[in-house]
């Protein structure tokens, strides 16, 4: 036979003798593989990619599953970290990972926000929501969550105005509009719990005990704590008795709340304050 030519895939060196040249030559030491002349090596420091998959030689990637396309969706499978790893500086744009709607139609109360699912059933959702619809910088933070029990049935349930308000609507399921402010602390006798009240607040301070409360108002600059309601006349207001007592001095926002009763006792205390900052 007459050899015309002989493709190789790497370098060979040394002569071949002119005559009885095998139909097939095998070159060993070689690696890796070669489907044509224009094959493409995908193997690149570790990293090999199919044309379904990227894998590092521990993690694979699934194309179709694990990586969100901008024109078609997708979803992200496992647990996925967002991070940002530098500061671009106080209030500038950078320094926030975005959730961005692009297109600039003036509706009113058009929103971007984040939805929470169980399986395929709605759960609570966020939303930043225009709220006048010439300027893009009016807008209120909005929260809901599914109090129907049904698959798509969100309710708005609290809002932060763009103008620094809070809004809690009433229940779908009872008509009350409630806040629920849920603390204990656990005192022994003659323990104290220190209370800051700014400018001036209204504290309710209740035994979990016995369900005994009260209610008592005081601010920055007067010595005086008003006892504003104390069904079970339980309650002092100077350090004396043998029950509770709610106490502070002149031009102080520290309010003393403190155990006379004996024992070890548990309270439940709330703050509504007043305050410039």
């Amino acid at each position: 036979m007459a050899l015309t030519k002989i493709k190789l895939d790497s370098m060979v060196t040394g002569t071949l003798p002119d005559a009885n040249i095998p139909d097939d030559i095998t070159i060993t030491g070689l690696s890796g593989t070669n489907s044509g002349d224009n094959a493409v090596n995908t193997n690149y420091s570790g990293l090999a990619v199919t044309s379904t998959s990227v894998t590092d030689g521990t993690n694979t990637f699934n194309k179709a599953t694990d990586f969100v396309s901008a024109t078609s969706g997708g979803t992200f499978g496992g647990v996925v970290n967002i991070q940002k790893s530098s500061s671009a500086g106080a209030g500038v744009v950078d320094d926030f990972i975005k959730i961005k709607r692009t297109d600039n139609t003036n509706v009113l109360n058009r929103y971007t926000g984040i939805l929470f699912t169980d399986s395929n059933t709605q759960g609570s959702a966020i939303r930043n929501i225009r709220t006048n619809y010439e300027q893009h910088y009016q807008n209120d933070l909005a929260f809901s969550t599914n109090v129907a029990g049904s698959a798509n049935s969100l309710s708005e349930v609290m809002r932060l105005t763009g103008d620094g308000n809070v809004k809690i609507f009433e229940s779908s399921v009872d008509g009350l509009a409630r806040l629920d402010m849920v603390s204990i602390i656990s005192l022994a006798d003659g323990g104290t719990v220190t209370v800051t009240i700014g400018n001036g607040g209204l504290i309710m301070v209740s035994e979990t005990n016995s369900g005994k409360s009260g209610l008592f108002y005081c601010d920055y600059s007067n010595n005086v704590v008003v006892e504003v309601a104390d069904p079970s006349s339980y309650f002092e207001t100077t350090d004396s008795g043998a029950n509770w007592a709610i106490f502070k001095g002149s031009s102080t926002a520290s309010v003393t709340v403190k155990n006379r009763t004996s024992a070890t006792k548990s309270i439940s205390v709330q703050v509504i304050n007043s305050s410039q900052s």
